[in-house]
């Protein structure tokens, strides 16, 4: 929760210049990378102890306590991109300062969000993060608690090479560790991140029905 995000020094709570109610302090790093068709990778959910969180934004996360964003940037990287990388190509990077309310936590937000911007070369040979699931799992936020993910059924990273087939643009990436989980991946048109960004209803649709395949991976109900 948000006292533990505090505790762990991954936020700030300071009062507003302007409001003086209490506005909370995000740094984050975020990876903006499109393919050679102009669509650009989206994280589009993460499963976590078995339930689906549904989200659609840029790869990335908040930086750790006493983490820079260099280091920020290297560890996402080789978490979220690792099996893209030989293909991928990093050029620049920025500082974005952006206010938005939190939906977790309902609290007027400040994100520091430092952009790296990157060009994907890959072709859709090949298969990245292809697990299997064969149990329904719970998805964050429905009413019904057997929603079928059935989901990465499979897919190459490069979903511009299929197109019209959305199942061949989700992939999945899986880490270890503690906080083992999956992260879904799609490359989406610019237009449909946009939009899908500012509600995760039509990602939901988008997703529903998928079958997701997670290999050796324990999956709790």
């Amino acid at each position: 929760g948000l006292q533990q995000e505090v505790d762990d020094c991954r936020c700030v709570l300071v009062p507003s210049h302007v409001t003086q109610e209490i506005e909370r302090l995000v740094p984050l790093v975020a990876f903006r990378i499109e393919d050679r068709h102009g669509s650009v990778l989206a994280s589009v959910g993460v499963i976590k102890k078995g339930e689906l969180f549904v989200e659609c934004k840029l790869p990335g996360g908040k930086l750790n306590f006493a983490e820079t964003k260099e280091e920020a940037f290297e560890r996402k990287r080789r978490l979220l991109l690792g099996p893209l990388e030989p293909f991928l190509r990093f050029t620049h990077s920025d500082l974005e300062v952006f206010c938005a309310s939190s939906r977790r936590f309902s609290l007027r937000t400040k994100y520091h969000r430092y952009m790296m911007y990157g060009a994907y070369s890959g072709s859709a040979t090949g298969m990245v993060g292809v697990r299997s699931l064969t149990k329904a799992i719970r998805v964050s936020g429905l009413s019904t608690s057997d929603w079928a993910f059935s989901g990465v059924g499979v897919s190459s990273p490069a979903a511009s090479e299929s197109a019209g087939n959305p199942r061949e643009k989700v992939f999945a990436i899986q880490t270890g560790g503690e906080c083992a989980s999956t992260h879904l991946l799609a490359w989406l048109p610019q237009a449909t991140f946009d939009s899908w960004a500012q509600s995760d209803k039509a990602v939901k649709k988008w997703l529903q029905g998928y079958d997701c395949n997670i290999e050796n991976q324990e999956i709790a109900f």
